[in-house]
C-alpha cells in the first residue's frame, strides 16, 4: 500500500511513468474499489474502499494495542487474518496447562449480555497509558480458561438477552452483533441439547 501510493503521487507530479498497475490502482480510488494489488495481498472482504481503510486502520490498532498493553479481555475474532489459527491456539494453550490431549478438546460457548464494537474500543484506547485499565473493560471480568471474542454477527436471527436464545430477527434487521462471548475449552465436552433453543420474535 505504501509503495503504490508514493508511486501514484509520484506519477500524477510526472516523475515516474503511470504504469498500467498504477493506473488500475488509481481507477479503483476513483470508483471507491479496494485495488486489486491490495486486495490480493490482503484478508477477503466484499467492503468499498472507504470502509476497507476504516476496517484496516481498527486491525492494526487491534493488534499493535496487543503487542504495547498486553492480551485483550476480549479478542475481536472478526478482526483476525486466520481465526482458526487464534482458536487452535486456544486449544493447545488449554491442553498444555491441563496436560490434556488436545484432540479431546472442544469449545463450550457462553453468551454474555455486554457488547462491544471495536470502534469505540478504538476510540477509548487511543489515549489509554500503560498499566491503564479501560472503562469499557470494566464491564467484564477475565476468565479462568478460555477466551472472550466479539465481532460476532448473527444472520437471519438475533441474540434474545432476555430469554438467552436466539430468535427471529426484528423487521428490517439484517445482522445482528452478538454479545462478548466465552470460548472454553472442555474435554470431551458434549453440548446439552436442551441449551439449543431458538425463540421465535412476538
Amino acid at each position: 500500500i505504501k509503495a503504490s501510493m508514493r508511486n501514484i503521487q509520484k506519477a500524477i507530479k510526472g516523475l515516474v511513468v503511470m504504469s498500467e498497475e498504477l493506473e488500475m490502482v488509481y481507477t479503483s480510488f476513483l470508483n471507491n474499489q479496494v485495488p486489486q494489488l491490495w486486495a490480493s495481498a490482503a484478508y477477503p472482504s466484499l467492503k468499498p474502499l472507504a470502509s476497507w481503510i476504516r476496517d484496516l486502520v481498527l486491525r492494526i490498532h487491534f493488534i499493535d494495542h496487543w503487542i504495547r498493553h498486553g492480551p485483550p479481555k476480549s479478542f475481536w475474532i472478526s478482526g483476525f487474518f486466520f481465526p482458526q489459527g487464534f482458536l487452535t491456539g486456544t486449544l493447545q494453550n488449554h491442553a498444555r496447562k491441563y496436560h490434556l490431549p488436545i484432540d479431546e478438546l472442544s469449545f463450550y460457548y457462553s453468551v454474555s449480555n455486554v457488547y462491544r464494537n471495536q470502534q469505540d474500543f478504538y476510540d477509548e484506547s487511543k489515549t489509554q497509558q500503560p498499566g491503564q485499565e479501560l472503562e469499557m473493560d470494566k464491564e467484564i471480568e477475565s476468565p479462568e480458561d478460555g477466551v472472550l471474542v466479539h465481532g460476532l454477527f448473527c444472520d437471519g436471527s438475533r441474540w434474545d438477552e432476555e430469554n438467552g436464545i436466539l430468535a427471529d430477527p426484528l423487521p428490517g434487521q439484517m445482522n445482528d452483533p452478538l454479545p462478548v462471548m466465552l470460548m472454553e475449552p472442555r474435554q470431551q465436552f458434549t453440548p446439552d441439547s436442551t441449551s439449543y433453543q431458538i425463540g421465535r420474535a412476538v
